[in-house]
């Protein structure tokens, strides 16, 4: 029944994202989930379907192109999927949700940014960061899978390659913004592995940016290498997702 649904994931989502010696296996933020942290931990498929089309935001289906089945009944996460398809990639979108989606974004950059945090050295959230890249790419999906399968893909380099192919980009903004994409998920990685947890930040110690530098493979001047790449590359991302997000 409901309650024991809800008690077995509570249990799980502690398990799972529980801190052993060996570290956590799994980051498991509860509160993303319909109604946030008033909302039930478990509920039942014609729940979610419910909610989603009585009450959630236009962001909401913008993150359900990137939904897919990963673990636990395939069969039954693929019924999720397949029947908010249409949220996702609508027929017509709606010019008053890519309003409210391009709000959300402004507001993410104003407000989920640290406070002392550099902006533009924010590697996710910053002007020209990861988020510029999959907010511009998914507003394009939105506006334009509903009629075109090709664009319907959870993988933000695929979905870069299906609007150059569709014409909706063109050949050298697309492969910038591969490239860009590219170049921020391998600082992002390193960056990670330097301090053996989640770091969204470029250092600005100048021996953890040339330790940084060294990872990436800059082999002559590595901390100012990596540092005016950086910044070369978020400034050609900015340049091309501007427009895609807060243009007409």
């Amino acid at each position: 029944d409901q309650a024991t649904a809800e008690e077995l994931a509570e249990t799980l989502f502690k398990a799972i994202g529980e801190v052993t010696p060996e570290g956590q296996a799994f980051r498991i933020d509860a509160g993303l989930r319909p109604e946030g942290k008033s909302g039930t931990l478990a509920r039942s498929l014609e729940s979610f379907l419910e909610y989603y089309r009585r009450w959630s935001s236009p962001w909401e289906h913008l993150a359900l192109i990137k939904a897919r089945p990963v673990a636990g009944d395939l069969d039954l996460a693929d019924r999720l999927v397949r029947a908010t398809r249409d949220l996702a990639f609508p027929i017509q979108l709606d010019p008053a949700a890519v309003t409210e989606i391009r709000h959300l974004k402004a507001r993410m950059e104003r407000e989920r940014i640290p406070r002392g945090t550099e902006p533009r050295r924010h590697i996710k959230l910053g002007p020209g960061g990861m988020s510029d890249v999959e907010f511009a790419v998914q507003l394009l999906q939105m506006r334009t899978g509903g009629k075109d399968e090709g664009l319907r893909t959870t993988n933000t380099k695929e979905a870069i390659h299906a609007a150059r192919g569709l014409e909706l980009l063109g050949e050298e903004d697309s492969e910038q913004l591969l490239a860009g994409y590219t170049f921020l998920e391998q600082v992002r990685n390193h960056v990670f592995l330097m301090a053996a947890r989640p770091v969204d930040v470029l250092p600005v110690k100048p021996e953890e940016l040339e330790a940084l530098g060294i990872a990436m493979g800059f082999d002559e001047q590595p901390r100012q290498e990596v540092e005016e790449a950086y910044l070369r590359t978020t400034r050609r991302i900015r340049r091309i997702a501007e427009p895609l997000i807060y243009g007409s």
